[in-house]
């Protein structure tokens, strides 16, 4: 998730493509398990989390 964290913050990658390279075969598992770590959804952490782009 950490990994994750990291692209979504200093990428403009898909979050489906973020979700592929760091293990999950489909997004909304990815997004679940991403929520539960981090208590909010990839799409919201990355808009809090914008480093530059």
């Amino acid at each position: 998730m950490e990994s994750a964290a990291l692209l979504l913050s200093t990428t403009e990658w898909s979050i489906t493509a973020i979700g592929e390279a760091t293990g999950f075969k489909e997004r909304r598992y990815f997004s679940k398990v991403f929520h539960k770590h981090f208590h909010m959804k990839p799409s919201e952490y990355r808009q809090s989390n914008q480093l530059g782009l």
